[in-house]
């Protein structure tokens, strides 16, 4: 995981930027499904596969 766009317990709208993924050299922008308070679970530096949970956002 490349790096979060916001911070934990930010407030953030759908459609959102919230987190950064690195693959292969090439950076892939995550964005809001829903707005919400966003809850972060993994750290910058964290090597994730599909599918891991990286936070989640309440709504």
């Amino acid at each position: 995981m490349a790096r979060w766009l916001v911070d934990d317990g930010a407030e953030v709208g759908a459609g959102t930027p919230v987190v950064v993924l690195e693959a292969m050299k090439m950076e892939i922008q995550v964005t809001a499904p829903i707005g919400g308070v966003v809850h972060i679970a993994a750290q910058p530096g964290d090597s994730v596969r599909s599918g891991s949970v990286l936070g989640h956002i309440e709504s």
